[in-house]
């Protein structure tokens, strides 16, 4: 986690364009990088380019919610973009 800005692009499949936040699926594991990143936009003070759902205390009906909101674009704010669903291989 130590790692700076650029480094950790490198890693990222596909890196949102500048304004946008794309939404990011998948097991804790799996979006533990892209939680990183944010973490480091954040504490630049810059916009965060990804849409997690990382509540304090997780629940079924509230991962339902943020899925079928992210399925039916109504929290994706990057134009003609799908999100990104990110699983380990």
């Amino acid at each position: 986690m130590s790692m700076n800005i650029s480094e950790f692009k490198k890693l990222i499949p596909r890196m949102p364009k500048k304004n946008c936040k794309q939404i990011v699926i998948g097991t804790g594991e799996d979006i533990v990088i892209y939680l990183a990143l944010n973490n480091h936009y954040m504490n630049l003070g810059k916009q965060l380019p990804f849409r997690l759902f990382t509540p304090p205390e997780w629940d079924e009906a509230g991962n339902l919610l943020f899925t079928q909101c992210a399925v039916s674009h109504q929290i994706n704010n990057c134009p003609y973009e799908f999100f990104f669903t990110h699983t380990s291989t």
